[in-house]
């Protein structure tokens, strides 16, 4: 296992207050979820292939707001193939999205971040915890290049 993963399975481990739950939810669904028409209805999609990130992604879901959202694995064809986790709301998706910070979002497409500012610090730790977990990587501190990055795509 790669020191970044073996990261953020601990990271995966921390318990929280419910707002700094919340927070951390909304820093994986703004990078990494993705809102989609299927069937004639919209549905929120948040991916990663770390399994332990869809684990915590999935509970933070169904504790936060009661629903239980469906998790969809699929292997990239890409690389190293590896699996992709999916953890997808259907229903119940605008309290979702409400619950996690965003007044209104969009009808297609990446989410980005909501407009609400976290007032508290332990919610801002949650929020970078939570933007690690989704789009983060480190290398091990003993090598020679040591370094933490968290990738966000730019919005329009």
């Amino acid at each position: 296992m790669s020191f970044a993963a073996q990261t953020k399975k601990e990271l995966t481990l921390i318990m929280d207050q419910d707002c700094c739950q919340k927070s951390e939810l909304e820093a994986m669904i703004a990078l990494n979820g993705i809102i989609q028409a299927l069937d004639g209805r919209r549905t929120l999609d948040v991916e990663t292939e770390n399994v332990a990130t869809a684990r915590r992604i999935y509970t933070l879901m169904k504790e936060q707001f009661t629903i239980h959202p469906e998790v969809l694995v699929r292997k990239k064809m890409r690389l190293k193939k590896n699996n992709v986790y999916a953890v997808r709301v259907s229903a119940q998706l605008d309290p979702v999205l409400k619950g996690a910070g965003w007044s209104h979002a969009p009808e297609s497409g990446a989410l980005g971040p909501s407009d609400k500012v976290k007032r508290k610090n332990c919610c801002r730790r949650a929020y970078l915890r939570g933007a690690f977990l989704a789009a983060g990587s480190v290398n091990d501190p003993g090598s020679s290049s040591y370094h933490l990055e968290i990738g966000a795509a730019g919005s329009d």
